[in-house]
């Protein structure tokens, strides 16, 4: 480096006339001549010992020229003159269009355009306006661009200069919503559009509010409620497109629909001619696990003739934001008055009372079925009562119901072992958990007197699960109850009056009825229900 004569120190004051601002404090060091110019020299100031550590030194050109030239922006105005007459970085300042010139000389901020000295060097940065985006310079005057470098440095005043920025305005984009109402549970579509010839951007914000003046934010997973909601679309600006920011789309969240394969149909009981379908008790059901209730949509009906009646089903919500269901063609049962039901069946698998086709069948004893007396994971105590003139009993135990060859084979003599009224047999060694098929025959002979049925199911947890193990008979001015395990018993006439009524009731229970005709027994688990009809003669 050589140091020339001139001064070895500049202050602020000498470098301001010269078009260039340096902060108060600190020092600037005089430097070589530049160019081989006597009058153009390169100066470097040095923040104090207090700043050195926060700032850089920065460096300037000081012409001493007694020459001057001016430098035109147009299309713009300087960053630091935007700054001065009150406007800012965004763009409202009095003369700014699309965009700003910061210019420097070295790396000091200039301000003052005009009467700058022959020589100085100077940089020039193009600053867009948010929403556009620098394209070139158009030199001295030019119609087209010329240069596209940015910023332009080392720039030597040696002649005045006019150099005009070219912005471009960025990208615009658009959006739309699908729908202005959904079901519960889904959200609208968003499309968003991007000008021809541009692929719409994906990453975008999704912003849900509860409120029209959006001071209220949900999280999407939130926005399931039958209302009304609004929803914006926010993308901050990037070197393509414009920031976006939609206004508000309102839309309305309504009720949804049940999909039909959610629904699983309760069990009907059966009800008898002239009865109406107020009648009938609804077993079961669900909805996939949206709470509710099943009824029939017009209990008042009264069916006109036995054999299945077909009627709507309705499921009711509980959760408001799902729509009230109607399942067509739903089937009830409707027996006739000459027949009386003998069993209580899983409703799926009703079938109608068997009435003896011949006097001989009818003539066979009556007899209790068997009942399930005790029952843990793995024994189960099976009694059932005497037939008269039976000269040998055999307990069969099946896998399940329909299996055509038995796990077990059990044989009794005439006095079923015991000197007692009834035959009572401890099975053990059964599977935990797992349910079975029990068949009881009385024989005399070789002829079959009685053959009985019972399912022994494992440990029940629910009404429906123990509808099979439950036996209803009917002689006459009797009704026969026989319960596998505890239950709450109630037998009302069609009058209305309660004939019979205990709780947590098992085994076996003889009730007298009052005279013939028709007779509801009831049975009460919880909150669980089972209904059936007989007809005492």
């Amino acid at each position: 480096m050589r140091v020339t004569e001139a001064p070895t120190s500049v202050t602020a004051d000498q470098t301001e006339k010269h078009g260039a601002t340096i902060p108060e404090y600190g020092r600037v060091e005089i430097m070589d001549n530049v160019d081989g110019k006597d009058y153009l020299h390169s100066f470097t100031y040095y923040p104090n010992d207090n700043d050195a550590a926060n700032y850089d030194p920065v460096i300037y050109y000081l012409s001493t020229s007694k020459t001057t030239y001016s430098l035109t922006v147009t299309g713009a105005t300087s960053l630091k003159a935007a700054l001065r007459d009150g406007g800012n970085e965004e763009g409202t300042g009095e003369n700014s269009v699309n965009g700003y010139v910061l210019v420097t000389n070295g790396n000091m901020v200039v301000e003052k355009l005009t009467e700058i000295p022959m020589g100085t060097k100077l940089t020039l940065q193009a600053i867009a306006k948010p929403g556009f985006t620098f394209k070139g310079w158009k030199i001295g005057g030019a119609s087209e661009i010329s240069e596209t470098k940015n910023p332009i440095e080392d720039i030597p005043l040696e002649s005045n200069l006019t150099y005009e920025p070219v912005f471009e305005g960025k990208a615009e984009l658009s959006t739309s919503i699908s729908d202005a109402s959904v079901p519960s549970g889904t959200l609208p579509a968003i499309t968003i559009t991007a000008p021809e010839g541009l692929t719409a951007p994906t990453d975008y914000q999704v912003r849900f509010f509860a409120d029209e003046n959006s001071t209220k934010p949900m999280d999407p997973q939130d926005v399931k409620n039958v209302g009304t909601y609004y929803v914006q679309i926010y993308r901050a600006e990037d070197s393509l497109f414009k920031e976006f920011k939609s206004t508000l789309f309102p839309f309305e969240v309504v009720q949804a629909q049940i999909p039909s394969d959610w629904i699983e149909l309760p069990k009907a009981t059966d009800i008898l001619l002239g009865e109406c379908l107020a009648d009938v008790v609804l077993m079961g059901g669900s909805a996939n696990g949206v709470a509710g209730t099943f009824a029939l949509s017009n209990p008042s009906i009264i069916p006109d003739k036995d054999g299945l009646c077909l009627t709507d089903l309705v499921f009711t919500p509980l959760d408001p934001n799902y729509q009230v269901t109607t399942i067509s063609n739903f089937e009830v049962n409707v027996l006739s008055t000459t027949n009386s039901t003998t069993e209580i069946k899983n409703p799926a698998q009703q079938s109608d009372p068997v009435t003896p086709d011949t006097p001989e069948e009818s003539e066979k004893p009556t007899v209790t079925p068997p009942v399930v007396a005790e029952r843990t994971p793995t024994t189960a105590v099976i009694t059932w009562d005497k037939v008269e003139g039976a000269t040998s009993y055999t307990l069969f135990l099946y896998a399940k119901k329909g299996d055509t060859t038995p796990l077990m084979t059990y044989e009794f003599d005439s006095n079923g072992q015991l000197k007692a009224s009834a035959i009572s047999f401890n099975l053990t060694g059964l599977e935990e958990g797992k349910s079975y098929y029990v068949k009881t025959v009385a024989y005399k002979g070789e002829e079959v007197l009685v053959e009985q049925a019972i399912v022994l199911s494992a440990t029940p947890t629910a009404i429906e699960q123990i509808a099979d193990a439950v036996q209803i008979t009917t002689t006459k001015g009797m009704i026969h109850v026989n319960l596998a395990t505890p239950l709450s018993v109630r037998v009302i006439s069609m009058t209305g009056l309660t004939l019979y009524e205990q709780a947590d009731a098992v085994g076996r229970l003889d009730i007298p009825a009052t005279s013939a005709g028709v007779y509801a027994v009831i049975l009460y688990k919880g909150h669980e229900v089972l209904l059936q009809k007989v007809i005492v003669r």
